[in-house]
């Protein structure tokens, strides 16, 4: 057995040991970053966003269009909660019989 045959084996464990460390540094750093980040995602689907059951009353210059009945008016307020704009311009055409620029005017100063 030769002198090099020693010095094989502590250099190999000296560079294992390097590697683990810089290993566990490097995954503690990543976990930090991601806890700045935020929280980690949620699993499954996202749950649906709430649609209110108390719809806003029509107030000042929308009184005009005080004579909907409830039904429509909350599906309405359903859509704009979802985003639908043009759906909701739709169905206020529909129940009043308004032209589009007064409905799209309405359903603007709605939300």
């Amino acid at each position: 057995m030769e002198f090099s045959d020693f010095l094989q084996w502590p250099i190999l464990v000296g560079a294992l040991v390097i590697f683990l460390a810089g290993y566990m540094i490097g995954a503690a750093r990543a976990r930090n970053e991601r806890d700045l980040i935020g929280p980690p995602p949620m699993r499954g689907s996202p749950q649906p966003t709430p649609v209110s059951s108390n719809p806003p009353k029509l107030s000042g210059k929308l009184a005009e269009w005080a004579d909907l009945d409830e039904e429509t008016e909350f599906a309405i307020n359903n859509a704009l909660a979802q985003g639908k704009t043009i759906e909701a311009i739709k169905m206020l055409r529909e129940a009043t019989g308004k032209g589009l620029k007064e409905s799209k005017e309405a359903i603007d100063r709605w939300r």
